[in-house]
C-alpha cells in the first residue's frame, strides 16, 4: 500500500504541479488581455468615462465564454502518460525542484504577452474607425468594442488550445460551442 500511496502522491503530485501552473498564468493573462484592451481604450478616449465594451460583456467573460473551456482543457491536460511516469523516469520529477513550469519570469512571460495582445487587438479594431462611408454613416462605437471583444475571446481560446498538449473531442467540443456561441 505505500508503494501505491507513493506512486500516486509522485505521479498526481506532478501533474497537478503543471496544470497548477498552467492554470495561474493562463488565467492572468486572460484577464489582463480584457482589462488592457480596456485601459487603451481609456487612454486614448481622454480618460471621459466612456465605457469600451458593453456591460454585459465583461460580466459573461469569465463565466461564459472562457472559463469551461479552461476546466475542459486543465482537466484533462497531461504532458506524459501515468503508463511512462515510473520510478526510472527521475528526470521528470524535477520539474517542480527546478520551477520549470512556474517563476518569476514565466509569469511575467504570460503577462506581457497578454500585454501586448491586448495592444495589438485595440489597435487592429482601431484601424476599423474611419471618415464617413459613401452612405454618410460612420462606423460606430459599439462595432468596434463588439469586434474587439470577439477577437479577445478568439485569441484566448486559440492561445489555450497552442498551450494544450493533450488534445481530445470532448475538449475540442467544448471549444467549439463557446467560440460558436
Amino acid at each position: 500500500i505505500v508503494l501505491v500511496l507513493k506512486e500516486i502522491v509522485l505521479v498526481h503530485g506532478r501533474i497537478g504541479y503543471r496544470r497548477v501552473s498552467w492554470v495561474v498564468c493562463y488565467y492572468f493573462y486572460k484577464n489582463i488581455i480584457l482589462v488592457f484592451t480596456e485601459i487603451y481604450f481609456v487612454y486614448f478616449n481622454g480618460w471621459s468615462g466612456q465605457i469600451y465594451f458593453a456591460e454585459w460583456l465583461p460580466a459573461l467573460y469569465n463565466s461564459l465564454w472562457t472559463s469551461l473551456t479552461c476546466l475542459f482543457a486543465f482537466a484533462f491536460e497531461q504532458d506524459v502518460h501515468f503508463s511512462d511516469l515510473v520510478y526510472s523516469h527521475t528526470k521528470i520529477y524535477k520539474a517542480g525542484q527546478k520551477n520549470k513550469y512556474f517563476n518569476i519570469f514565466i509569469f511575467w512571460k504570460w503577462v506581457l504577452l497578454a500585454l501586448l495582445h491586448g495592444l495589438v487587438i485595440f489597435w487592429m479594431c482601431k484601424s476599423l474607425e474611419g471618415p464617413i462611408d459613401h452612405s454618410g454613416k460612420t462606423t460606430d462605437h459599439w462595432y468596434i468594442s463588439s469586434v474587439a471583444f470577439t477577437c479577445v475571446i478568439y485569441l484566448v481560446t486559440w492561445k489555450l488550445i497552442l498551450e494544450t498538449i493533450n488534445l481530445n473531442l470532448i475538449y475540442m467540443a467544448v471549444v467549439a460551442i463557446s467560440l460558436i456561441s
